[in-house]
């Protein structure tokens, strides 16, 4: 039995919602192949918001490269998530309930940028998940931190203790680290960090390793002219990738439809599968590969590599001496393979390795803790340098000219401004508390104007907005020209809020 289905999603030729999860496969696999085609099914699209590049994120189909926005694909998982859902709770409760009743947590990878957050909550918004107030994004390892505690006596965790979360998904390993302020509370103790190291890699791998075997255009030909039959070739794959353990050989099943491609293709070139696959230890008999110990470890390795490497970073930081516990949690998490590396390269007197009964549940379980009590986080360190787009006295000789600008104070009186300066109103690293405001206030000298919010990555920032990522634009309105506005950033939480009061008119900002 099945504890999560998988990130998949089928369209129909018109894009309108046909399945989700394991249904998705199926139905898919089920379609004829003229009508597979026609059709839209997309494998791991949750990654293509891992990806920060600029520009509108679009998803690629995995049977066509057709494309569509990544805000469409999970509108359509999110609404039928919610339906699923409704089906499931109103059979459950006696009387019924109504979606005013219900307070929705979405999770999302720590490291995920802003942007992809906002990308999250306006898809949810639009597969009707109630308002603004009525929804929360939870960070998938701050959630799970809340299952794992759960695995702990209280004695264990006495105030000042400090632990890593080391979530292992499909597509991304995602790491936050706490320190315990309380008998319920914990403050971030180092930004959220995390890569692409998920168990998808072991995938691709494996890919490679087929035509390292038996060519590249063999396997591009049969992804290219049998896309159904790939998908099951890969989950195949994946039963034996679940099962394997260190030290272990795996056999891996072939479909009936690789193998006569395989015989097809391989007859031109002279040779067979079995005399193909003969490398390294590698045998092939009766539609099964077999994959010595040796070579599944190959398949890891470099995986499981990156997530060490990067625990290994996380424990010589000062800020995380004498860390007591590394909680690893997720889907990947349940591997015996990745589980046997970190114990064996971490685990000792005074650190422990602390694997929940179900690693793959432990951030949908924790989700529901962390919605009841957001503020049980009381602080985190900011993963950006956040701030806006100001206009300051142009100084000649300082400023560059083309960041000049002529702007009228007042009526019949200009001034020089230098455009485009960035102003920061928290750096990289610093520590924010739960829902804690920072206010600025500035001069405004148009009726019209844009409030541009900008992050970066550098503690100590530019001066000017040039290559800055642009999280978002308020626009503000007023009949009179000059005034003063604030802008208020809410940090701490999960997302951060921006609010713009226009004092000229009490008008009222959100982004």
């Amino acid at each position: 039995m099945h504890l999560k289905t998988l990130t998949n999603i089928l369209l129909n030729p018109a894009q309108e919602f046909v399945a989700f999860g394991f249904e998705a496969r199926d139905e898919f696999l089920e379609l004829e192949d003229k009508d597979a085609e026609e059709y839209l099914f997309f494998k791991h699209f949750k990654m293509n918001l891992y990806d920060d590049s600029k520009g509108e994120r679009l998803c690629r189909a995995a049977n066509n490269n057709q494309v569509l926005p990544v805000r469409k694909i999970f509108t359509e998982a999110f609404r039928f998530m919610k339906k699923r859902a409704f089906d499931k709770i109103i059979k459950a409760v006696p009387g019924g309930i109504t979606e005013k009743d219900v307070f929705f947590v979405v999770t999302v990878p720590a490291i995920w940028s802003p942007g992809a957050k906002s990308i999250m909550r306006n898809a949810a918004k639009d597969a009707g998940l109630n308002e603004d107030d009525d929804l929360i994004l939870a960070l998938e390892p701050e959630a799970a931190a809340h299952a794992c505690r759960q695995e702990l006596k209280q004695d264990d965790l006495p105030p000042g203790t400090k632990y890593i979360v080391c979530d292992c998904g499909g597509g991304t390993a995602d790491f936050t680290a706490h320190e315990v302020t309380g008998p319920t509370t914990v403050k971030e103790a180092y930004p959220a960090t995390g890569g692409d190291w998920g168990s998808t890699y072991v995938d691709r791998e494996y890919e490679k390793l087929l035509e390292q075997l038996f060519g590249q255009d063999v396997i591009s030909a049969y992804q290219h002219e049998n896309p159904k039959g790939w998908v099951s070739l890969m989950d195949k794959f994946e039963v034996a990738k679940t099962r394997a353990e260190a030290g272990q050989p795996r056999r891996v099943e072939f479909t009936f439809s690789f193998v006569n491609h395989l015989d097809r293709m391989l007859k031109d070139r002279g040779t067979d599968i079995a005399k193909a696959a003969r490398q390294g230890g590698v045998r092939y008999a009766e539609g099964m590969l077999r994959l010595p110990w040796e070579v599944m470890e190959k398949l890891f390795q470099p995986v499981v590599s990156k997530i060490c490497e990067h625990l290994e970073f996380l424990l010589k930081r000062s800020e995380l001496t004498n860390t007591k516990f590394i909680f690893l949690v997720g889907g990947f998490a349940e591997s015996k393979i990745l589980q046997t590396q970190i114990r064996e390269k971490f685990e000792n007197e005074s650190l422990k390795l602390v694997i929940p009964l179900k690693p793959g549940l432990a951030v949908v379980t924790g989700a529901v803790a962390f919605g009841i009590r957001p503020e049980a986080v009381v602080s985190r360190k900011c993963r950006f340098t956040y701030g806006i787009a100001v206009m300051q006295d142009f100084i000649e000789g300082v400023h560059p000219e083309e960041k000049k600008t002529l702007v009228e104070v007042s009526k019949g009186k200009t001034v020089a401004k230098c455009d485009d300066i960035f102003k920061p109103f928290v750096h990289r690293g610093e520590e924010m508390g739960y829902n804690e405001v920072i206010s600025k206030t500035f001069n405004a000298y148009f009726t019209s104007l844009k409030v541009d919010i900008h992050s970066c990555e550098f503690e100590t920032p530019p001066q000017f907005i040039d290559g800055l990522d642009l999280l978002g634009r308020l626009r503000l309105d007023s009949k009179d020209r000059t005034g003063k506005i604030e802008v208020h950033f809410r940090f701490g939480a999960t997302e951060i809020i921006v609010t713009v009061v226009d004092k000229r008119t009490g008008q009222e900002y959100k982004r």
